[in-house]
């Protein structure tokens, strides 16, 4: 059983403290850090903005009945073949 108590925090983004909640998951940080609310959404939407940049260009590389079959899939499965992409080096990301 996980151990419920609300414990107390330093942001490792954004240096703030904060406590945590039931529902909070370790990120594996250093002992008495963790990433606050704040900064998990923060996350989150640069994490989908750069997926939705990934997608698009797969998109853009596509076509025909390819084109056609990789718009079938849900955004769920978009993902997963954009990341296994990735993984397998057919796609890499530069950031400049």
């Amino acid at each position: 059983m996980k151990d419920q108590r609300s414990k107390t925090l330093q942001c490792g983004c954004c240096g703030t403290g904060f406590s945590t909640w039931p529902e909070y998951t370790d990120q594996g940080q250093d002992k008495g850090y963790g990433i606050c609310p704040v900064c998990q959404r923060w996350n989150q939407e640069m994490e989908d903005k750069e997926m939705d940049k990934l997608i698009k260009a797969i998109r853009e590389s596509l076509g025909g009945s390819n084109l056609a079959e990789f718009n079938e899939f849900n955004r769920s499965n978009q993902e997963a073949f954009a990341m296994k992409c990735l993984d397998q080096g057919i796609i890499t990301l530069s950031y400049k």
